[in-house]
């Protein structure tokens, strides 16, 4: 049987060479924590890690590196950004195409801490008129929340419009950019990104369990509250805080095998080319959309356009559960695809799927075009054995 990874989205997979040889080495050696001793090691990871901070930086447009926060994650990155900036009182509008990774924090902070927010609605193929931002800004508004790109359609939000209206409205600006860093170029200063989400191990090609908070100059050091607290390395004897970035956000000791990896993947991207990566990306999902198109009972779930569209869609097949889908294309087929609600239930009820959801295509860079071939196949072979049931 096949084996055929269709679920980057997820965490893209296989990662480059490059990555895997950089954290299997940083195991070796240095192997220490960054900024936790004075010893060569410690040092030498240290470096490492200031490495990374440049690299993200210049990757994103943003002016400096001790700005950039290591995280868990991008949902810890939007937590550390929801709750250290929002007090009760204070107003959001996001959007209706959120992940639960802003979604579940914003109701937490609604029901506990009396901050509202509002959902800018948008169309059932992810299109969002940023005027709809203006009409919604309030007295007391304090930021703008907005996915990048739509984990379940691809979808590319209007950031850079968007980001000009926080400005003009002075509300800060939280983009959470999972689905987006590493296919489409971000460049904080261009598009007016006040708080940058990143996740490493989605289209950054890094480990899991890395990711960062990229912060502007607009947010000041004391005015984020951290998520956690506690040993940084830095001015041991005080008992409170450190006041500065990133210590100030960045408690504990250091994910550095993952830092080491997420640096790995960040040069591959900008050896490969961002260009590139699109274009092939935009290629494997016309190769699959185009095959898929007039099937009968089936439909696909994309952006209003090709130019807002990244590589990943999902469709629905007329008379198949989604999850008896995703079983058959596992166990017969070995195609591993996501099926459900993909943790953003709020998208599918935009576009009309919830609450059974869709199933979800995402490959990747390292997907070949006969693998689309054969899933294109899997498809109608499962939509013509329940057919003909």
């Amino acid at each position: 049987m096949k084996f055929i990874y269709l679920d980057n989205s997820a965490t893209s997979w296989p990662k480059p060479p490059e990555v895997i040889r950089a954290v299997k080495a940083f195991m070796e050696y240095p192997g220490a924590s960054p900024s936790r001793g004075s010893h060569r090691m410690s040092v030498e990871a240290g470096r490492m890690a200031y490495e990374c901070r440049e690299e993200m930086a210049d990757f994103f447009g943003l002016k400096d590196p001790l700005r950039v926060v290591f995280t868990l994650n991008a949902t810890e990155s939007i937590n550390t950004a929801l709750f250290g900036i929002l007090n009760p009182g204070d107003h959001v509008v996001t959007t209706s195409l959120e992940h639960n990774a802003v979604m579940r924090p914003l109701n937490f902070l609604r029901d506990k801490r009396s901050v509202e927010y509002t959902v800018v609605r948008s169309s059932e193929k992810g299109e969002i008129d940023p005027d709809d931002f203006r009409k919604a800004v309030k007295k007391n508004t304090k930021m703008f929340a907005v996915n990048h790109c739509s984990n379940v359609i691809g979808s590319l939000a209007p950031v850079k419009e968007i980001g000009e209206i926080s400005r003009e409205r002075g509300v800060l600006f939280l983009v959470d950019s999972a689905q987006s860093a590493g296919e489409f170029r971000i460049d904080m200063r261009d598009m007016k990104i006040d708080l940058l989400a990143v996740t490493g191990h989605k289209l950054l090609y890094g480990p899991m369990g890395i990711g960062a908070l990229l912060l502007s100059d607009r947010v000041k050091e004391k005015e984020i509250r951290p998520l956690k607290r506690g040993g940084t390395g830095s001015f041991s004897a005080e008992e409170c805080q450190p006041s500065f970035f990133p210590d100030r956000l960045e408690s504990g000791t250091m994910n550095a095998v993952g830092v080491a990896g997420l640096l790995a993947g960040l040069r591959w991207i900008k050896k490969t080319g961002l260009e590139e990566i699109l274009k092939e990306a935009r290629k494997k999902f016309s190769r699959f959309t185009e095959s898929l198109e007039g099937m009968p009972g089936l439909k696909i779930y994309r952006s209003f356009s090709p130019q807002k569209q990244s590589g990943t869609f999902s469709v629905t097949v007329e008379g198949v559960s989604v999850s008896d889908a995703g079983y058959v294309l596992d166990e017969n087929y070995g195609i591993q695809v996501r099926v459900g609600l993909h943790c953003s239930p709020s998208c599918h009820r935009t576009i009309g799927t919830y609450p059974e959801g869709t199933i979800r295509f995402a490959p990747g860079y390292f997907t070949g075009e006969d693998q689309i071939d054969y899933a294109v196949k899997a498809i109608k072979e499962i939509a013509g054995k329940c057919k003909n049931a």
